[in-house]
């Protein structure tokens, strides 16, 4: 009996030692650390959301035409080489047009395009016109007879500036006066009709470094 009482314990202490004793037997599972544990990638199991490639086009530069004149360009009139110093838009009720104040030198002109170019002008300041208030129908310059055809106020666009206008023809119509009442002082312009495809237009240098 005491045999058997003594069997039994051997077996017990044999059984613990194997499984729970810390530093004998077999080890027991534990957890890994966090640093450790697999983790899903980013992503996974989800479809990545195309992106749309990058349009590297560089933009389209604008037409260089009468009615994309920028300051720097050249207008070439008779021979003549013009900087186009400033532009203006003018508006009239719906009807626009632009002007475009060129120099060469001490010689000033502007250049007047509707915004269809149907009715181009080349006009130069009139300095020796002396004109009364209100402007009469019809004045003479330069041995020559003009008479009002047109009348109206206008205003620049881009300063909200308003004045008004009068034109003034000859009978052959290749000539006309301008008079523009700015309220303090009028502004006397000569002009004549030209056709666009008489004046040469070259870029300016900043027109070049953008092609």
């Amino acid at each position: 009996m005491l045999l058997l009482i003594y069997l039994l314990a051997a077996g017990t202490t044999i059984y613990l030692f194997y499984n729970f004793y810390p530093w004998g037997g077999r080890p027991r599972q534990r957890s890994l650390p966090s640093y450790m544990e697999p983790r899903a990638l980013p992503g996974r199991g989800r479809r990545r959301r195309s992106e749309k490639p990058k349009d590297d086009t560089p933009p389209e530069p604008p037409p260089f035409d009468l009615l994309h004149l920028e300051p720097g360009d050249i207008v070439i009139h008779h021979d003549q080489d013009f900087l186009v110093a400033e532009r203006r838009t003018v508006r009239e009720d719906s009807w626009e047009w632009i002007d475009y104040t060129l120099e060469d030198g001490e010689d000033l002109a502007i250049l007047s395009v509707n915004d269809e170019q149907e009715e181009t002008f080349w006009l130069t300041p009139v300095l020796d016109l002396n004109l009364s208030y209100p402007p009469p129908e019809k004045l003479t310059y330069r041995q020559t007879s003009f008479t009002l055809t047109s009348a109206g106020q206008a205003e620049i666009v881009e300063t909200e500036e308003r004045f008004r206008y009068y034109t003034y023809e000859e009978s052959s119509q290749l000539q006309i006066v301008i008079a523009e009442d700015w309220g303090a002082q009028w502004e006397l312009f000569l002009g004549e009709a030209v056709r666009p495809k008489d004046l040469q237009l070259l870029p300016g240098p900043q027109r070049q470094q953008r092609s």
